[in-house]
Parts: C-alpha cells; structure tokens; sequence
C-alpha cells in the first residue's frame, strides 16, 4: 500500500500558502500543513480514477535511495556526504570548521570532533 505522502508527492505541486496543483488537471486544493493529505487524496480518488495505476507504472522498475523510505535521517546523511568529501578529497578535518568551507557548501554544518568520531566509527565497522 502507498502512503498518502507519495502519492500527494507524486501527483501534486506545492504553490506555498498551503496551496497544491495536482500535476493531472491543473487544479489547486488548500491542504493545510500538519492536517494530512486527506483533501488532497480525495480530489484523486473523486477526479483521477486511475491514478493508483499512473503511480505503479511510473514507480514499477525505479530504484530509489534509502532516504526516499524514511531509513536515513537528513542529519545523518549530511554526516556522510561531509566525510566522503573531506576523505575523497584528502582535505585537512579541519576544514569544516571553515566558515568559508560552510558557506558553500549545501550540506548542514558539523565540526571537526564530530567528524573524527564518525571516522573512528567507519574505521571500527570496516575493521570489525
């Protein structure tokens, strides 16, 4: 069964002001943030009546990331992308601490200890 969040996701653009186009027909709904997606679900189930299927044949064969099924948390994954790049590039740890380096970086800022600790944490695992 497919959550009411990616279907909404899927078929509706979000317009700000609580305001979403559905991406079938052009309508805008008013779903307030925080009371579900029950507004938006209805105008599927009551206009598009094929739309579980448009979902499943454009979602049948597509390989997604684990972020995309709640597993990773976005902290998390900042985390991980802040460590390849400061590995991958063999930069000095210290280079997160920058502030020049956060400004342009799109990545939420972390520190030097934090960054070590997950480096001792990869190395223990991949060792183990």
């Amino acid at each position: 069964m497919v959550a009411n969040r990616d279907l909404c996701a899927f078929f509706f653009e979000p317009q700000g002001h609580a305001l979403h186009r559905c991406k079938l027909c052009g309508a805008d709904r008013k779903q307030l943030p925080g009371t579900g997606y029950s507004i938006l679900v209805s105008h599927l189930v009551s206009r598009h009546e094929d739309f579980r299927v448009q979902y499943a044949t454009h979602n049948r064969g597509t390989v997604q990331p684990l972020q995309a099924f709640g597993f990773v948390s976005e902290e998390t994954s900042h985390r991980y992308h802040w460590l390849r790049w400061v590995v991958e590039r063999r930069m000095s740890l210290c280079e997160v601490d920058d502030e020049r380096t956060r400004a342009m970086s799109k990545l939420l800022p972390t520190n030097s200890k934090a960054l070590k600790a997950d480096i001792m944490t990869v190395t223990a695992k991949l060792e183990a």
